[in-house]
């Protein structure tokens, strides 16, 4: 009855460690990969920038385009302020999607 306690034991640690060598021979090749590999020709992205002047765009015309830009693919990655003589007097929305 020891024997096959030890047996089953034995049996149970192999495959665990056959289990993490598949696993890692998978992920290892993935993990190696540079972006070139993964995307053939590179990943090349489109940029656009939304300008709104404060007082003279109404926040849902923003909106409105911010949610236009979205449907239409675009991300929002960035918001900028632009101040002149210590007032924010523009927010540029940066927005990028990949070339397809």
């Amino acid at each position: 009855m020891k024997e096959t306690g030890k047996v089953t034991i034995r049996t149970l640690v192999l495959a665990v460690i056959l289990l993490v060598g598949v696993v890692t021979a998978i992920q290892a090749p993935a993990q190696n990969q540079s972006e070139d590999d993964r995307y053939p020709r590179g990943r090349r992205w489109q940029a656009m920038a939304l300008t709104q002047t404060l007082g003279k765009m109404s926040n849902s015309e923003l909106a409105t385009k911010i949610n236009k830009a979205g449907r239409d693919g675009w991300e929002l990655v960035s918001v900028e302020g632009i101040m002149e003589s210590g007032t924010t007097t523009q927010i540029v929305y940066y927005f990028k999607k990949p070339f397809l």
